[in-house]
C-alpha cells in the first residue's frame, strides 16, 4: 500500500510563491490558527517552476477556514461564516453597518437612526405603482408633504394695488381670474404644461392724463422732454420719404431757429424782418448774411439806407439793359487805379506764355541729350531729367573674343578649344587608350586574343597529364582531409541539456557524455529502491514524505 504524505506547517500561516516551499504540482497545508490572511488551507503549487526548482505561483484549493465557515443550516446568516441562501435563493435576515434587514422591514440601530437612500448622479428612487403612506407633516424645506397637507394649504397669494374685498389667498381648488381694467384687455390659451394669459392695451386709449415713452412726455396738449436736450420729430425713421406737416400757425419762441434743409419754398410774397421794431433804431442792421462768404446786405439806420460789403454785378448792362435809380453816386479813378488792383491771375495768357517752374524744368530737361558708344546702352529720358546706363551684356563681352590655328573660340558659349591632333601629348594618348578596346585592335601573330575554344583545348592537353597533387591549393575551396571533416563535424555538434562534449584533437576522439541530475540541473538520475520502483523504463513513486517546514 502506497502512501502519500503531503508538507505542513503549525506555524506558517500563508504559503506563496516567495516562501520556496512548494514545486509546482505539489500539495501542503497549513494548520496554524485560520484568519483573514492564512491559516487551516490547503495551498498548492502552480504555474511551473521558477529557476531555484519551486513555483512560480502558490493557489489556495480549499481547508478546515472554509469548511467552518458552512457550518449552518441554509438561509440562516450565522457569525464567521459564510451567507449560504436556501432554496428560494434567501437568506432569513441581513447586517449591514448600521442597517438591518429582516423580512420586509429595513431599521437602523441607536446610534445612527437616519437611513439615507442616495442614488447614482442623475439618478431618482423609483417607486412604481407603490404608494409611500403615514408621512408625517413636513417640518423642513426639503422635507417631503403629503397629498392632505397639499390640499389644505394655500397655493397662491394675489396682491394688487386696491384691495376691494377678501385676502387673496387661493387654496387648491379656487379660481384665479384675470380681467382687463381701464385701457386694458386679456385673452387665455391653454397650453401643453398649463395655461397662458396675455394682457392687451387697447388699439383705442382714452381718458388719460399724462403718458411718458421714454423720455417724451404727453401731457394735456403739451409734447415735452423729461430729460432734456433735444426733442426730435423725424417722419421717416426707416427711409423712407416723408414730410412734418403742421396745420395752423407755427410758432417757434426760442431764441435761435436753424434750418439744415438744401431748398427752401415759402408761399408768402412778403418777409419781415425785425418784426415789431417801433423806429428805425430799432431795425437798425436788419438784413441777409451769407455765411461762408461773410457777405452782408443790412440796414443801417445812420444813413437811413441799405449797405452790402460785396460788389453787385449787373451783365445785362452790355447788353442794352438798364440800371435804374433816383440816385446813382460814383467816382472813376482811371485804368491805372483799376490796374494797380489786379495781377497777372487776372490775365489771359497769350502766345507768351507765363514763366512757370514745371516749364522752365521741361525746357532745361529737354536741351540735354545722351551719346555713348561701345557695348551697352546710355539713355536720356527728357521728361523726368533721368539718365540710365545698362552695362555691356555676357553676349557683347563674348564677342570681343577670337582664335586662330589650333586654337578655335565659341563666341555663343565663351569656350576656347584647341585641336589635339596637331598639338598630341602622352595625356592625350592615355585618354584615347581609356576610350579603346580590343575590338579595335588587330590580331597579331604571337599574342593572340583569348578565346573560350582556345582555353578549353588548351586546359584538356594540360589535364590530361595532371593530377591535383600538380594542383596548388587555394584559398576557398580547400582540399578534403579527415582532419578537416573531424573538425567541421565538432563545429556541427552542440551540447543540450544534461549533454556534455568532449573532442580531443591530437588524439582524434570526440566523447559524448550525460551529465548527473542535481536540483538545478537536468541529467541521468538515479531512484532508490526504497522509495521508487522502477520497472522497463518506468519510475513509480512508492512512498512520498515531504517534510515538515
Amino acid at each position: 500500500m502506497a502512501i502519500l504524505v503531503h508538507k505542513q506547517s503549525g506555524t506558517t500561516s500563508l504559503i506563496t510563491a516567495d516562501n520556496n516551499i512548494l514545486v509546482s504540482g505539489e500539495l501542503g497545508y497549513s494548520y496554524a490558527t485560520g484568519d483573514s490572511s492564512g491559516g487551516d488551507r490547503l495551498f498548492i503549487g502552480a504555474g511551473g517552476n521558477k529557476p531555484n526548482g519551486y513555483a512560480n505561483e502558490v493557489h489556495i484549493i480549499g481547508g478546515q477556514y472554509y469548511i467552518d465557515m458552512l457550518d449552518h443550516p441554509k438561509g440562516v446568516v450565522t457569525p464567521n461564516s459564510a451567507i449560504i441562501t436556501d432554496a428560494q435563493g434567501k437568506i432569513d435576515t441581513l447586517t449591514i453597518d448600521n442597517l438591518t434587514l429582516d423580512g420586509n422591514t429595513l431599521s437602523a440601530d441607536n446610534t445612527n437612526g437616519s437611513i439615507i437612500l442616495r442614488p447614482a448622479d442623475n439618478g431618482h428612487v423609483d417607486v412604481t405603482d407603490t404608494l409611500i403612506k403615514n408621512v408625517v407633516d413636513p417640518v423642513d424645506a426639503q422635507d417631503a408633504a403629503t397629498k392632505a397637507y397639499v390640499d389644505t394649504r394655500s397655493s397662491i397669494d394675489v396682491d394688487a394695488d386696491a384691495v376691494i374685498s377678501g385676502t387673496g389667498v387661493l387654496t387648491l381648488g379656487e379660481r384665479l381670474e384675470l380681467k382687463g381694467g381701464f385701457n386694458l384687455n386679456t385673452t387665455l390659451q391653454d397650453l401643453a404644461t398649463g395655461t397662458r394669459v396675455f394682457v392687451h392695451l387697447d388699439s383705442d386709449v382714452a381718458g388719460l392724463n399724462s403718458i411718458e415713452i421714454g423720455n417724451v412726455r404727453i401731457e394735456g396738449n403739451t409734447l415735452s422732454t423729461t430729460a432734456g436736450g433735444d426733442l426730435i420729430i423725424d417722419p421717416t425713421p426707416a427711409g423712407n420719404a416723408g414730410k412734418v406737416i403742421i396745420k395752423g400757425d407755427f410758432q417757434v419762441d426760442g431764441t435761435t431757429t436753424t434750418i439744415n434743409s438744401t431748398t427752401i419754398n415759402v408761399d408768402d410774397k412778403n418777409i419781415t424782418l425785425a418784426d415789431g421794431a417801433t423806429d428805425a433804431s430799432s431795425a437798425d442792421s436788419a438784413g441777409i448774411h451769407v455765411d461762408g462768404a461773410n457777405a452782408d446786405i443790412y440796414y443801417d439806420a445812420s444813413d437811413d439806407g441799405w449797405h452790402t460789403n460785396k460788389d453787385f454785378y449787373a451783365p445785362n448792362i452790355n447788353t442794352g439793359g438798364n440800371v435804374t435809380s433816383q440816385t446813382i453816386t460814383g467816382v472813376y479813378v482811371g485804368f491805372d487805379s483799376d490796374f494797380a488792383q489786379k495781377t497777372t491771375d487776372d490775365l489771359t495768357e497769350g502766345s507768351n506764355l507765363y514763366y512757370t517752374t514745371a516749364r522752365a524744368d521741361s525746357d532745361a530737361r529737354h536741351a540735354l541729350s545722351a551719346t555713348y558708344e561701345g557695348h551697352g546702352a546710355f539713355t536720356y529720358d527728357p521728361v523726368t531729367g533721368n539718365f540710365h546706363m545698362v552695362g555691356a551684356s555676357a553676349t557683347e563681352i563674348r564677342s570681343e573674343f577670337s582664335a586662330s590655328g589650333d586654337l578655335t573660340y565659341d563666341s555663343a558659349t565663351g569656350t576656347f578649344s584647341i585641336d589635339v591632333e596637331q598639338v598630341y601629348s602622352k595625356a592625350n594618348f592615355d585618354s584615347d587608350l581609356a576610350d579603346a578596346n580590343t575590338d579595335g585592335l588587330p590580331e597579331g601573330t604571337t599574342n593572340l586574343y583569348y578565346t573560350t575554344t582556345r582555353a578549353d583545348s588548351d586546359f584538356d592537353d594540360r589535364l590530361a597529364t595532371k593530377t591535383s597533387d600538380d594542383l596548388t591549393e587555394g584559398s576557398t575551396n580547400l582540399y578534403f582531409t579527415d582532419e578537416r571533416a573531424q573538425d567541421a563535424i565538432y563545429q556541427l555538434l552542440h551540447a543540450g541539456e544534461g549533454i556534455d562534449l568532449n573532442y580531443t584533437d591530437a588524439a582524434n576522439e570526440l566523447d559524448i557524455s550525460v551529465e548527473i541530475a542535481t536540483v538545478n540541473n537536468l541529467g541521468i538520475a538515479k531512484f532508490d529502491s526504497q522509495d521508487f520502483i522502477v520497472t522497463a523504463g518506468n519510475v513509480e513513486i512508492n512512498t512520498i514524505d515531504c517534510g515538515i517546514y
